[in-house]
């Protein structure tokens, strides 16, 4: 039986935060296992991708942000699934 390719999920969400906590919520985010923000601004929006193995892994991530202090909304923007072959990104 030939083995699965593995897959790259790479998704983006714009999280709106209260502007007095952007700071800790970036940071909070920041520290979560395959996020990046890329982009802030002083209303409290935060773009953020997450990049994971798994779709499970995506939505738990999204979950974890939603519980985060300061957060108003997070929003899933973009979902893309690849294999990691198709993107060069094997072990």
């Amino acid at each position: 039986m030939p083995e699965l390719a593995q897959e790259i999920h790479i998704s983006s969400l714009v999280v709106h935060c209260q502007p007095n906590q952007l700071a800790q919520t970036r940071k909070a985010i920041d520290r979560l296992h395959g996020t990046e923000t890329h982009h802030q601004d002083a209303s409290g929006k935060l773009v953020v991708v997450l990049e994971s193995d798994n779709e499970q892994t995506i939505l738990d991530t999204v979950a974890s942000i939603e519980t985060l202090a300061g957060v108003l909304a997070a929003t899933l923007v973009y979902h893309h699934v690849d294999s990691a072959d198709a993107i060069g990104d094997t072990p």
